[in-house]
């Protein structure tokens, strides 16, 4: 039996042992314990990613109340952007394997699809680095987009979070723009 599974007996009732091993998963070792991937040998280059989620409203009296700030904790859009950001900067303490990367750029836009009362998230962080930013970008758009839910809750309890998805990576040795 793999030390993954003699360390977490709870593990090997979700994975079965034939997947633990797999060579498609960088953070799971031959003998089935997990580890930190080494990039120090790997160059610095310049890297970004961008990460959407989507925070849909379940009607347009709430929507609008987002929109005109009326939630009783004040500017949900401003507060969004602030805790994507921080989010992003604090990626490693919550992702366990993740490297811990000096970001040199995090930004959090918005697209408002009024017509769906929908808002679309987008965190977009760059690095120059060994690793990539994906994570960083990935937290970031998820949490902007939470904390939105958390300030408009009181409007609705039905407003949902979806499609957390990587929109475009680039650098290092793979750039590309996920197919959906």
């Amino acid at each position: 039996m793999f030390s993954l599974f003699k360390k977490f007996p709870f593990v090997s009732n979700r994975f079965p042992t034939q997947f633990a091993c797999s060579s498609t998963f960088s953070h799971i070792t031959s003998d089935g314990t997990i580890a930190m991937v080494d990039i120090g040998s790997k160059v610095n280059s310049q890297r970004r990613a961008i990460v959407e989620a989507t925070v849909k409203f379940p009607d347009s009296h709430t929507y609008q109340s987002y929109f005109n700030v009326t939630t009783k904790k004040g500017d949900a859009r401003l507060c969004s952007k602030i805790a994507g950001i921080l989010a992003a900067k604090r990626t490693s303490d919550l992702i366990p394997l993740c490297h811990q990367l000096p970001l040199s750029h995090i930004d959090i836009e918005y697209e408002h699809r009024h017509d769906l009362n929908e808002v679309l998230v987008r965190c977009i962080c760059s690095t120059n680095y060994q690793t990539g930013v994906e994570m960083e970008a990935m937290v970031g758009a998820t949490i902007a987009a939470i904390t939105i839910y958390d300030m408009c809750k009181a409007l609705s309890k039905s407003i949902e979070i979806r499609n957390i998805r990587l929109v475009e990576k680039s650098g290092g040795k793979s750039s590309s723009i996920p197919s959906n």
